[in-house]
């Protein structure tokens, strides 16, 4: 699973996603999330404050334990 959150993290979510296919990760498209404009969406100390991206965390979350569950 992928989560980059930054104020415009295009470019660290693909560098990051270089560098785990470097290292022969595998990491689907689906449990991959690019949170755009963090700072108005997630608080230091209250967490996630925007519902949209706790949904969209959420989401990547259930996913990646779905294919976890499949594997056992």
């Amino acid at each position: 699973m992928l989560i980059t959150a930054s104020s415009d993290g295009k470019f660290g979510h693909s560098s990051l996603l270089e560098t785990l296919r470097v290292i022969e990760a595998i990491v689907p498209p689906d449990i991959q999330l690019l949170i755009l404009f963090a700072k108005t969406k997630i608080h230091e100390n209250a967490g996630i404050t925007d519902s949209r991206t706790m949904a969209d965390v959420n989401v990547s979350l259930n996913k990646l334990y779905n294919m976890l569950s499949e594997d056992m």
